[in-house]
């Protein structure tokens, strides 16, 4: 039996940033207790440990740099490890794999403990729309609930497909039987284990998301010279002038798209940094209005029956104040060249109808303590 492998695979917003920096932190001391990372597939990101380029790789995403290591350098880094060491693997891009054998099959002669995370959906869904809008989503945030959150907050829908891929190396009943791709179950030769837990303070060891994922790793055993990174690190969620700014360049991307994700991720860093500068008073993190809570509550309480969902009621207000009119005008510089008058329209209606959607301009200032 080879060495024994964790993989952290998220889910997305759910602390991985804190887990990741703190990987980076004490990587040496992780070393010294016999914990390594692979160091193929890691992100370029000096104080946080994910193996991005992994499920990149995985998803034929195009993002994905042969240059940070491939899947085949990682498993080779592995294997020349000793029966002593235990390895972590750590990225949220990994619970969208649609087919985890992908990602499982080559490690079935180790013994496998998969680790995740799943958060409230009402709570984690303005964070992973803002994500989303990192991504390039052109949708306003009452339809991206609508039509889209079910596949980033139905926990059920994500995880059923690891949930089936532990479940079949242990059924020997003919009914259960797995379907073509997790066939390679059968013939594992070493354990394999899904672990889930909740982000929520009461149901994590110590109240701790750091303390609750050291539990987890065996032996359990104190893995002392741990510390925390030396400054408190955030994730901040985006504020709803940034989201604001990501919607209209991202719309405008449809028609004028960038020559590869990196420049087109690299236009929406610079929206926001436009917008901070200018409008260094509206930094209020986005969050979801009530009517908005009320709709993602019902969506996910009675997730089968969408006829109770409540359909959004926008205003269509075609004078949008002036505050939005200098932020537009601030964009200007990112707008690409030659653009026709029909794509700044739609991008324009677009920003109008998120602003409504929120309430209002009011929602992108900070309220007043």
């Amino acid at each position: 039996m080879k060495s024994e492998v964790y993989i952290h695979i998220g889910l997305h917003k759910t602390g991985t940033t804190t887990l990741q920096r703190f990987f980076a932190h004490n990587e040496k001391v992780f070393n010294k207790h016999g914990y390594f990372f692979p160091h193929a597939c890691r992100e370029n990101k000096a104080d946080q440990i994910i193996h991005s380029n992994l499920s990149w790789e995985l998803m034929n995403h195009g993002m994905f740099d042969p240059a940070l290591g491939t899947f085949q350098e990682l498993l080779g880094e592995i294997s020349r490890g000793t029966k002593q060491q235990r390895w972590i693997l750590t990225g949220e891009g990994l619970s969208r794999l649609p087919k985890p054998a992908k990602l499982l099959k080559p490690f079935q002669d180790h013994p496998l403990t998969l680790i995740v995370y799943v958060r409230d959906p009402v709570e984690a869904a303005p964070s992973l729309y803002s994500e989303q809008l990192k991504a390039g989503c052109i949708d306003t945030f009452h339809p991206w609930i609508v039509r889209k959150s079910a596949r980033w907050l139905n926990h059920d829908q994500i995880l059923e497909p690891w949930r089936r891929a532990v479940a079949a190396q242990e059924t020997d009943d003919p009914s259960d039987a797995p379907p073509w791709w997790l066939g390679w179950l059968k013939s594992r030769k070493a354990p394999m284990r899904l672990i889930e837990r909740t982000l929520q303070p009461d149901k994590l060891h110590k109240g701790s998301l750091v303390e609750d994922f050291l539990s987890l790793l065996e032996p359990r055993r104190d893995l002392a010279g741990l510390t925390q990174p030396p400054t408190e690190h955030h994730n901040p969620r985006i504020s709803t002038l940034e989201c604001l700014a990501l919607l209209f360049v991202n719309s405008l991307q449809r028609h004028a798209p960038p020559s590869c994700d990196k420049e087109a991720i690299q236009q929406r860093n610079e929206a926001r940094q436009i917008v901070r500068k200018a409008f260094p008073d509206c930094v209020g993190p986005f969050e979801s209005t009530a009517r908005q809570r009320v709709l993602l509550q019902e969506l996910f309480f009675f997730f089968f029956y969408p006829a109770k969902v409540v359909r959004s009621s926008v205003s269509g207000n075609t004078n949008p104040p002036r505050l939005l009119n200098e932020i537009l005008e601030a964009l200007a510089p990112i707008v690409p060249a030659g653009l026709t008058a029909k794509p700044m329209n739609e991008a324009r209606e677009r920003v109008i109808r998120f602003i409504d959607e929120q309430d209002g301009v009011a929602s992108l200032r900070p309220p007043i303590p």
